[in-house]
């Protein structure tokens, strides 16, 4: 009775059990489902299954490229019932997500079942049924490919569904003899569910042919002669369905033809082999983390090899499983997709929990066989998880239709549309939002692939007719692999919008734009002769195209990428482009010496950008190395001013980042204020450094000047239901950041003044603002109906605790009583960050040769290492490990000089600790911080030898700290440091 009792229970716990991990795969799976729009491959389920039944038949049948009709004709009568949005179409792979779980469990317990049948007695305890399937259903659901295809409105999960089916369905009936050890025939029953599930998986997708054939290879190792004959005979009445299908199918035919010809018997790469299982284990969307992958693979193959020691005709199943697939998509004449093996992941799955299962039906010690299966199982789960399981379900996989609304939105009388790549017209139909610019295809078929001289024509007349020309590339390299469009604009137009999904080109400049020499050369092998720009002033929300023209001095070694920047006169970056000159056409890496170059750029001036006076700046880097090409020791040069007047449209609110944020309500309901988006500058900072943000609010009506925001950094704790702990807190005025007649005069962000020595001009990291301080000065700024652009930041201090934290905004009313949201929240959260810890070290660097030196009382240099060529044409690199003998005070810089013996100043680089990373005033007392910089010395420096001289000064006051070494004061307050081949001083 007592055993009855205890058999109850434990159902009971499984059946709980069971319940909880589909509840969790439920909700993870079904989490923000509709977050992002249809991809291609998703708004095509919904253009071939919107027709008729017949008519999707007809559709598939002609159709190139296409997949057979099960899961249309499922999903069109799916769609009828639930309707086409983009959670609809998803919701049913999830659904068959869900079904694929159930029978993974239900695959592993039979794996069990029929090793415990045929296995020695050599097993210490019975074998886990239920824990197996439990643990099999757990990997999976945590296995990021799994994960991100059960959420794909596509047959992807459909066909897991049917493989599993298939699998459980032949372990249970074909692959094991009876009892008795007979071969015999398979029952009539067996026979015609395994041919039904085989003909709705090859119906709904051919890649499902690759695991049904295991089957056969499965039958023959385990020398199984009539259920093989009795499945090949079968499965030769099913191979004639699919020749019919395949004399019907015209499309099947072109999409087929020459196919045994192009067959390929290559061997893959490692890197290949390697590359494909990650994709398919994490997702394509994950950045594969060997590591992870190496981890993971070891387990799987430690799972398959318990497995055929314990059971030879399951591990030889299970292996074959595993690599069958794998092999002969490379035989195809396409490279394998990771989607289409996704029906390996169940596999992968019950390998691992069989790794578990065997362990604890082996070891002897029951806890100790606990321990480990419980360590393995924590093992493989981590990996999963921490491989990428956010970024599977988080990944936004397209933005096509929020990219229609945005041109739509900003778009003008005179615009044009470029559809570049094929086949874009499906998701279009999908998310057609009407009113848009007249729209061109390039190429206008898809296959076969774009023709240049075709091309440029088009390009040209485009051009010529419209004032700008929206760009949305897809699937560019299937019909223009060298991007030969992409390359033909980027030389005859100005990219000055350019986004992940569309790009904005403008004609180059009118003849009389304005025009200066600048003359500023680039690491000594590029010089900019001069700029032309936008005439007239720019109104804030419109373009500004920018001239370059290049001079190589002499050939470069790699391409160069430029960094342009829009800043304002308190420092704040207002757009940034990072372009590459001549883009798949003409690189910098193809140009000629003493070659004039006319480079087109430009910039988008926010449209929440106050007026007022901008610079342009410019950094040039190596796009190999990222090393930036330092102009006289500085790494950008401000390049122009540029004046921003009114925007002269009304704002646009599609587009913003996290639009349509929140709106406050003042307690009587009388006054609101609109947030109408923000966004933030980043995920994770370190100890000390500034958190980056800006608002768009809607400049109100009427409104007292006297409602102020509180901002605040929170600690977010890690158990549940602790209270977050401010780090910082900031209240500042609602008025805007600049008023009409108001500039910044003393400002932690203004450049160093020109009595620094050297040319060291660098921006601080720190953020004081100034404000208007009455209503009327926002109004004579802005005028009402404004969409204003708030930058803001907020510094961390030192030691704030690390981990997770959190930004949230109240706006608080004259009364200083926080207003709340239309929700109810007086407390807004605008994004979580990441506070990670300052780089800092607790001991000097042994690879660093010490020395004792002290700059007044806070900061001493305790070491060093120089490496290059210290001649001229050369690069030295220089690093320091400084000491902070106390919390320094002051924010002090660091001067590198370089002189010849008589004291000439032949090179020179200055700047701050860690580049800005980690100024003085964040160190803590006892701290070592590691400090590198490149000094290039120029090749018409006099000869040497040199003296390498380094320092720090006060940056406000330009004073230099006074330098000790042995307890006597060194001349000029600077140490000599050694160059290399030199050795001690």
């Amino acid at each position: 009775m007592d055993t009855s009792v205890n058999g109850r229970h434990r159902k009971l716990l499984i059946l709980l059990a069971w319940c909880l991990l589909l509840m969790i795969a439920w909700g993870l799976w079904l989490w923000r489902l509709d977050a992002s729009d249809l991809t291609f491959d998703e708004a095509a389920t919904y253009v071939v299954a919107h027709r008729p039944l017949l008519g999707i038949l007809d559709y598939l049948r002609v159709a190139v490229r296409e997949h057979p009709p099960v899961y249309y004709l499922l999903i069109h009568t799916w769609m009828a019932l639930a309707g086409t949005s983009e959670f609809s179409l998803r919701f049913f792979s999830v659904c068959a997500g869900l079904v694929a779980l159930v029978l993974a469990g239900w695959l592993a317990r039979l794996a069990c079942k029929n090793m415990e049948r045929v296995a020695d007695t050599s097993s210490v305890y019975p074998f886990p049924h239920p824990l197996t399937g439990l643990l099999t259903a757990a990997f999976l659901v945590v296995m990021p490919g799994m994960a991100y295809y059960a959420r794909d409105a596509r047959m992807y999960s459909l066909g897991v569904v049917w493989t599993m089916l298939s699998t459980g369905l032949f372990l249970r009936d074909w692959l094991f003899m009876g009892k008795d050890g007979v071969d015999r025939w398979p029952r009539r029953a067996a026979i015609v569910s395994l041919v039904v599930v085989h003909f709705l998986a090859i119906f709904t997708h051919y890649y499902l042919l690759l695991p049904i054939l295991v089957q056969a290879i499965a039958l023959l190792v385990a020398r199984r002669w009539r259920p093989w004959l009795a499945w090949c005979g079968v499965h030769g009445l099913l191979a004639l369905a699919g020749l019919g299908w395949l004399w019907l199918a015209t499309g099947l035919q072109r999409s087929s033809a020459g196919l045994w010809q192009h067959l390929t018997f290559a061997l893959p790469t490692s890197s290949q082999v390697f590359n494909l299982l990650g994709k398919v284990l994490f997702s394509p969307v994950v950045l594969i983390r060997l590591p992870f992958l190496y981890g993971l693979l070891v387990l799987v193959v430690g799972g398959v090899c318990l497995t055929l020691w314990r059971c030879r005709v399951v591990g030889a199943w299970l292996a074959l499983a595993l690599l069958v697939p794998s092999a002969l998509s490379y035989l195809l004449p396409h490279p394998p997709a990771p989607r289409y093996l996704i029906f390996m992941t169940p596999l992968v799955a019950l390998a691992l929990a069989l790794l578990g299962a065997l362990l604890l039906n082996l070891i002897r010690y029951r806890w100790l066989a606990w321990s480990i299966t419980a360590g393995v199982t924590l093992a493989a789960v981590g990996l999963l998880i921490a491989g990428g399981l956010y970024i599977a379900l988080a990944f936004d996989r397209s933005r096509y239709g929020h990219t229609l609304e945005t041109i739509k939105a900003h778009a003008s009388l005179g615009d044009g549309m470029l559809f570049y790549g094929p086949w874009q017209w499906i998701q279009f139909k999908y998310y057609d939002p009407g009113d848009l610019p007249p729209i061109t295809n390039l190429p206008p078929y898809a296959p076969p692939r774009l023709k240049p001289a075709e091309a440029e024509p088009v390009l040209d007349e485009l051009l010529d007719q419209h004032d700008r020309l929206w760009v949305l590339p897809a699937a560019v390299d299937d019909v223009d692999p060298p991007h030969y469009v992409a390359g033909w604009l980027k030389t005859h137009a100005h990219e000055v919008w350019s986004e992940r999904d569309f790009s904005l080109y403008l004609p180059p400049l009118p003849s009389d734009a304005p025009t200066r020499t600048v003359g500023a050369v680039f690491g000594q092998v590029l010089r900019l002769e001069r700029v032309a720009w936008e005439p007239g002033p720019v109104p804030a929300g419109e373009h500004l195209r920018l001239a370059l023209y290049w001079r190589p001095l002499s050939r470069l070694e790699n391409d160069v990428r430029l960094e342009l920047t829009l800043a304002d006169q308190a420092g704040h970056f207002w757009d940034v482009a990072h372009p590459l000159p001549g883009e798949w056409a003409a690189s910098p890496a193809t140009w000629q010496p003493d070659q004039v170059v006319t480079d087109y750029e430009g910039l988008m001036v926010p449209q929440g950008a106050p007026p007022g006076e901008y610079v342009v700046r410019l950094m040039v880097g190596d796009e190999v190395t990222g090393e930036p090409l330092l102009v006289q020791g500085q790494k950008e040069i401000d390049l122009l001013t540029v004046e921003i007047a009114e925007p002269i449209r009304a704002p646009v609110l599609v587009g913003l980042p996290n639009p349509d944020a929140a709106v406050f309500c003042a307690p009587d309901e009388t006054t609101c204020l609109a947030l109408a988006g923000y966004q933030p500058g980043g995920l994770r900072f370190q100890q000390g450094s500034a958190v980056p943000f800006s608002l768009h609010w809607l400049v109100p009506g009427a409104i007292s000047p006297e409602v102020e925001l509180r901002l605040q950094v929170r600690h977010r704790p890690w158990l549940p239901g602790l209270q977050a702990t401010p780090i910082v807190t900031r209240t500042l005025a609602l008025a805007p950041v600049y008023s009409a007649n108001q500039r910044i005069s003393e400002s932690a962000n203004q450049r160093i003044s020109e009595s620094a020595p050297g040319p060291f001009r660098v921006m601080l990291p720190l953020v004081v603002r100034t404000f208007p301080s009455t209503l009327d000065d926002l109004v004579a700024a802005y005028p009402r109906g404004r969409l204003v652009k708030l930058p803001l930041a907020l510094a961390l201090p030192s030691d704030a605790p690390t981990g997770p934290a959190q930004v949230t905004l109240e706006v608080l009313g004259p009364d200083g009583v926080p207003w709340s949201t239309t929700e109810g929240d007086r407390s807004f959260s605008l994004f979580n960050v990441t506070v990670d810890g300052r780089p800092v070290l607790r001991r000097l660097p042994a690879s660093l040769t010490s020395v004792q030196v002290d700059f007044g009382e806070e900061v001493g240099l305790r070491g060093f290492r120089v490496e290059g060529d210290p001649r001229p044409g050369g690069q030295l690199r220089l690093t320091y490990a400084w000491y902070a003998r106390a919390h320094p005070t002051a924010i002090y810089a660091v001067f590198n000089h370089l002189v010849t013996a008589d004291g000439t100043l032949v090179a020179q680089a200055d700047g701050w600790p860690q580049e800005g990373r980690m100024l003085t005033t964040q160190w803590q007392a006892g701290e070592y911080v590691e400090d590198s910089y490149t000094l290039v010395i120029p090749p018409d420096a006099p000869p040497g030898p040199y003296t390498l001289y380094v320092g720090l000064y006060n940056a406000a006051t330009s004073d230099r700290q006074p330098a000790f070494q042995d307890g006597q004061r060194l001349p000029g307050d600077r140490v000599p440091v050694p160059l290399p081949g030199e050795g001690g001083r």
